[in-house]
Order: C-alpha cells, then sequence, then structure tokens
C-alpha cells in the first residue's frame, strides 16, 4: 500500500526498474538465470507503471475528461511501443552479422569479400537498442520526480475541476 500523497512513488519505482533492467539487459545477458531475474525486475517496474499511471491521470484531470485521459493513455502506451519497436530495429539493422569469405584461388575482387547474413544481428545492435530503452527509462524517471500530481493525497481528480 502507497502512503497517503504518494501516489508517484510507484511510477518513479516503475521508471528505475525499467531503466535498471533495460542496462542489465544491455551488458549481461547472457545466461538463462540473469535473462530469467532481468525479466523479473522488468516485470515488476511495468506492473508498477500500469498500476500508478491510471491513477495519477486520474489526479490529474477533473471528472469529466477521466474517460478520455485514460483513452489517451492508451494511445501513448501503443504509441511508445511502436517508436521502441522501430527504433530497435534501426539499431539492428545498422548491426547486422558479417563476415569475410575468401575462396582459394578466385580473387576478392570477384567474391566482394564481405557478406551479410540476413536477420543475424550483434550483440551491438541489441545493446544499442537497450541502451536507447535505458534512456528513455532516465528520462520518465526524472519526468516522474519533476510532476507535481501524486505529491498530495488524492482526491479522485475532484482537486482540478
Amino acid at each position: 500500500m502507497v502512503p497517503q500523497g504518494r501516489a508517484r512513488l510507484p511510477l518513479i519505482g516503475a521508471m528505475a526498474t525499467f531503466t535498471l533492467s533495460t542496462v542489465l539487459y544491455a551488458y549481461f545477458s547472457h545466461s538463462a538465470w540473469q535473462y530469467a531475474l532481468f525479466a523479473v525486475i522488468f516485470g515488476v517496474g511495468f506492473g508498477a507503471f500500469y498500476a500508478s499511471a491510471p491513477n495519477l491521470i486520474v489526479e490529474a484531470v477533473p471528472a469529466r475528461q477521466q474517460g478520455i485521459s485514460a483513452g489517451m493513455l492508451g494511445v501513448v502506451n501503443s504509441l511508445a511501443t511502436s517508436v521502441g519497436t522501430a527504433v530497435l530495429t534501426a539499431c539492428l539493422a545498422a548491426n547486422t552479422l558479417k563476415f569475410k569469405v575468401s575462396v582459394p584461388g578466385v580473387s576478392a575482387k570477384v567474391t566482394g569479400g564481405w557478406y551479410t547474413v540476413p536477420n543475424l544481428y550483434t550483440d551491438a545492435g541489441y545493446r544499442n537498442g537497450l541502451l536507447v530503452a535505458a534512456g528513455a527509462g532516465v528520462l520518465g524517471l526524472l519526468i516522474a520526480l519533476a510532476m507535481r500530481h501524486g505529491r498530495a493525497p488524492a482526491t479522485g481528480g475532484e482537486a482540478s475541476g
């Protein structure tokens, strides 16, 4: 249970654990137990986000606008997922697996030398995408720390009407 007037604490915790989990995934995700541990950290963070964001929105807007505000939260969540997927795809596409081929007796000019393996990416591609996500988590954490809603006891949106 969140103490009275501390409704934004779960959001701060969510952004901190999201950032932590993406940094851990970026640098230490090489075994099954690490993936499992980082997934738990990530899940706790997003559980806290999905629990706190609607409550903070209800508190921030008048009662007559709460429906549209909750709908906009869903739209923004979907948009963020789409943008995140696009950014990760760009990071991966910039870091495809390449290898050098040499055929005995055939000139490198004929073979071209370097070949790209389609749909296989280097660790750097994943790491860069995860670090961009960590940067987004830091930005979210800074916003959560600076926001004014969630500091006072909840009024169910009546105070902002």
